[in-house]
Order: structure tokens, then sequence, then C-alpha cells
């Protein structure tokens, strides 16, 4: 995405993390805790501890600010699995933790609703949360342009509306 930005292949981008490059704009369109999930139904099986060591960590393979903040989060909680999956998109996580193939991490807004209703459970590995900024990325001389601004400001409206299931 940075790259496409970068090319001027794109004129938006969203992207994990912030972004402090010379040239482009970063603009912090949420910030998310990272939250370690399991089904319901496993939860209600398995001691937290039993969760931690005996079924696999759903992981998301990606570099960058993701990634970071995933590693983060496993030194803070102390969190060393031995067990793991690579997945290489949020949702695939999420479906697999529905589905009782083991425990993932991911920030809380993409699993907000599934929490809510009872499907999900969040494993209370950290004292302090973890968190993972979201942020809309453009070139500075496009972040002037009346059109990109007003696209701009609609997806950040628009973003905070769907991430609200309060």
């Amino acid at each position: 995405m940075i790259e496409g930005i970068t090319r001027n292949e794109f004129d938006i981008g969203i992207i994990s993390g912030t972004l402090q490059k010379s040239g482009i704009t970063s603009l912090m369109i949420a910030e998310e805790e990272m939250l370690l999930i399991v089904s319901k139904q496993l939860y209600n099986k398995y001691t937290v501890e039993e969760l931690i060591h005996e079924f696999p960590f759903i992981k998301y393979q990606i570099d960058g600010a993701f990634e970071e903040t995933m590693q983060k989060f496993m030194q803070t909680a102390n969190f060393n699995p031995t067990k793991v999956i690579d997945f290489n998109s949020l949702e695939a996580i999420k479906r697999a933790v529905l589905n009782h193939v083991g425990i993932g991490l991911i920030s809380e807004n993409l699993v907000k609703k599934e929490i809510l209703d009872g499907e999900l459970v969040s494993l209370p590995l950290t004292k302090n949360p973890v968190k993972i900024n979201t942020s809309l990325i453009t070139l500075e001389e496009k972040s002037k342009i009346a059109s990109i601004k007003s696209f701009i400001d609609v997806v950040q409206t628009m973003w905070n509306q769907i991430h609200s299931y309060d």
C-alpha cells in the first residue's frame, strides 16, 4: 500500500500503524486494542492455561506495524506459543477461531460484534491493553485536492460509524 501511494498508483490507502515518511500525509482514523480470542465453546471446555498451551495460535502473517504490535502483545503477555498457524487474512483468522481451530490475535473492532454476541471470548493475558492504530495515507500534494479531502472526511466518518457497535 505504501509503495503504491509513493509511486502514485493509489490516491489513498489504509494501513495498520502510523507512517512518518517525507511526502506522505498520515492521518490516524482508529486506535484499537489487540485481543487474544477463542471461541466460547472452547473457552467453556478448557482452562486459559490449556487453551494457550494445547491449541494452535492462529497468527496473521504480515510485516510492518501489525507484526510489531503482535510481538509487543506476545512479549507483554509472556505468550510464547509452540504451535503456530500462519494466515494471510484477518477474516480467515476470525473464521478459524469461530470454528474452534485455536486461538487468534486480532484487533478488537474486527471481533467486537462476535464478542458482544457471545460467540468469541477475549483471553485476559495482559493487564495493560496493547493498541494498534489504523491510518489513512496519501501523498502530501494530493491531500490538498478538494475531492481527496472530501473523500478522506467521508472515510473517517464512515469508519467510525461502521466500527461502533455500542
